[in-house]
């Protein structure tokens, strides 16, 4: 067989990266019931499919093998240092519904809880992602410059559909995690759903076979 001119090395091949939490069954389901809640209130939604559904930790982007072999390293490197300052396992709870403006389309998301008794589980979760960041940092993989703010995407590309009463999707969300009973302010902190966290992974970005967009998970390491 003959060998390709241009042949997939550690240097060559690039693969799109982010570490990142996955989620287990049932909170997939309570996101994909809030995703259908919201559909009628959604103008032109792309919805994130189940499968994808996930809460980034780092963007890496762009990454050669090497990198790659780097960054889980990295991961490594923070889970540890996590353990070693009294870290392990444990639970972050769902919280209200937010968006990020892209223009004139806004990427809808739902965020954590971090107060009463939801506050020692994002704080573990704000520890372990500053070890994660500043252990990539050292390997010499860049990371975005900006601050963490740990949230869900659950759709991008989306319009206030006419007909909600509301101008604004901040407006329109803030108005929807009241009545969905997912607002701070609503409900005691334990009814809330909450998924544990034992562990972060490496996910790979891309299109199998040029299909629907896949984030498939590349390397993990547990708490």
């Amino acid at each position: 067989m003959r060998e390709p001119n241009h042949p997939e090395t550690a240097e060559s091949l690039r693969r799109r990266l982010f570490v990142a939490l996955t989620l287990d069954g049932s909170t997939r389901d309570e996101l994909e019931r809030v995703q259908g809640l919201l559909l009628p209130d959604l103008a032109h939604p792309r919805l994130t499919s189940r499968h994808n559904l996930h809460l980034t930790l780092v963007f890496l982007g762009e990454q050669t093998l090497r990198q790659e072999a780097d960054a889980t390293r990295a991961m490594c490197a923070a889970t540890r240092a996590f353990a070693d300052a009294g870290g392990t396992s444990f639970r972050l709870s769902l919280g209200d519904l937010g968006c990020f403006e892209r223009r004139s389309r806004s990427v809808v998301w739902m965020g954590l809880r971090r107060t009463g008794s939801a506050r020692a589980g994002y704080g573990s979760l704000m520890k372990l992602q500053a070890l994660l960041e500043a252990e990539l940092v050292l390997t010499g993989l860049k990371t975005e410059r900006r601050p963490f703010r740990p949230h869900i995407t659950l759709a991008r590309g989306c319009r206030v559909a006419p007909g909600t009463g509301e101008k604004s999707m901040e407006d329109l969300l803030l108005r929807r995690s009241r009545e969905f009973g997912l607002a701070a302010e609503v409900g005691a902190d334990e009814k809330c759903p909450s998924f544990g966290v034992d562990g972060i992974s490496l996910m790979w970005s891309h299109h199998p076979a040029g299909g629907a967009l896949a984030y498939s998970e590349l390397s993990r390491c547990s708490l």
